[in-house]
């Protein structure tokens, strides 16, 4: 049997819930468990300059947290979650990370 062709697609319409851009076209976010679409527009796709002196700090949070083992990637996991953070431990630890309190 044969899977038909509306199933096969990858709309985000066909998900609960969605985010990011499609096809440059629209934006799916989610504000306050709320999911809304929006236009996309030349803003949205284009570099921030307010954002670029955090670049390089970021990039390093990121290859630190490459090159932690397991072991410790797994209890910045259970902390985040044992302080009650809606967060993953990766987002927990580059928020440390970020605010210089590793």
């Amino acid at each position: 049997m044969e899977v038909p062709d509306f199933l096969n697609t990858r709309l985000p319409l066909f998900s609960i819930r969605v985010r990011g851009k499609w096809f440059k076209t629209h934006i799916f976010q989610v504000i306050h468990g709320k999911q809304f679409l929006r236009t996309y527009s030349a803003y949205d796709g284009s570099a921030k300059a307010h954002l670029v002196p955090f670049q390089p700090k970021f990039s390093a949070a990121v290859s630190s947290w490459q090159g932690l083992p397991a072991a410790d990637r797994r209890w910045y996991h259970s902390r985040a979650a044992k302080l009650g953070k809606r967060m993953s431990g990766y987002n927990y630890y580059l928020s440390l990370y970020l605010r210089d309190k590793l």
